[in-house]
């Protein structure tokens, strides 16, 4: 999520694209869907040449969904959560 920060801040649409795409498709394999859905979302952005403040609110919601999923496979990876 830093690269694509970093990306957005220097306006690098095309870089956004990319690292997102490569999310998306780590985030689905984990099950973690909503960050998933937020990645498209980027890529899409990215794709259309979308950089800087536009980005904004998307990356908010991919951080929010990453804390969610992070959360979730703490409490998988635990042994309280796997019994």
């Amino acid at each position: 999520m830093k690269a694509l920060r970093g990306a957005s801040k220097r306006g690098e649409a095309r870089e956004v694209e990319r690292v997102a795409h490569a999310l998306s498709g780590s985030s689905a394999s984990l099950g973690a869907l909503g960050m998933a859905e937020a990645c498209k979302e980027l890529e899409a952005l990215g794709r259309s040449g979308a950089a800087g403040g536009t980005l904004e609110g998307p990356l908010t919601r991919l951080e929010e969904e990453f804390g969610r999923a992070r959360a979730a496979l703490e409490i998988e990876a635990s042994p309280v959560g796997r019994s």
